[in-house]
Formats: C-alpha cells, structure tokens, sequence
C-alpha cells in the first residue's frame, strides 16, 4: 500500500500507487464483486501524456495513467470500470467498448454492492 512521507518543503506526500497495489486491488474486486474467479489480466501504468485508463481486451491488459497513480480513488474507480469491460467480456466475448446496457446494468449493480461506497 501506499506510504506517506514528508518531502524537503515539509509538505506530506502520499506515495503513488505501484503495479503491485493496483494487482491487489483488482483481485480484491474479483473476489467481492465478479464471483471470486481471479481473471488473469495485466496491469500497467503508462507514462504517455494525455493517455486515459483503459481495458485492452487482445492483451487481457488495464492500463493506468501515471499521473492517476497518486489518487487512490480514482484509480479504484477505473479498475472496477476495466473489470467490468472485462468480465462482460469473459462472459460472452464483448467488452462493451461503447458502455451499452450490459456494462451500464454492471455498473447499477457495483453501487448496489457497494462497490463505490467511500470512493464517489
């Protein structure tokens, strides 16, 4: 998990989120909201400017913004929002890239499960 420090102006800085917190994080939501089947799937975090998360289904691959790395909730929410594309994919072959019914019925049910709770 993240650590805090204090940097040399004395400001408190929380260090930013590594790949192996993101991993943890994804299999924690697995086990809680998508059946508890760990789903094999990478986890990045790009340093390319501009660059939103994203799911890449070829690859079986999220890829986190670098400069989102030092929020813990925003990258919690993006993880559980590529968890969803891919276990709609899982499911029946389609990520739904374009947030249709299934990912957004997907997402009803992550904030009725609490999914959200602390992180909106």
């Amino acid at each position: 998990m993240a650590e805090f420090y204090m940097n040399e102006n004395g400001d408190i800085i929380k260090e930013k989120a590594t790949v192996e917190d993101l991993k943890n994080w994804v299999k924690e939501y697995q086990r809680r909201y998508f059946g508890g089947t760990e789903a094999k799937i990478s986890i990045a975090i790009s340093s390319e400017a501009g660059e939103g998360g994203c799911f890449k289904p070829t690859q079986k691959l999220i890829i986190v913004p670098q400069a989102l790395t030092a929020f813990e909730k925003p990258c919690r929410i993006l993880l559980l929002h590529e968890l969803v594309h891919l276990n709609l994919m899982n499911d029946n072959g389609d990520p739904e890239p374009d947030h249709g019914l299934r990912f957004k019925s997907e997402i009803e049910r992550l904030i009725e499960q609490g999914a959200y709770n602390n992180l909106l």
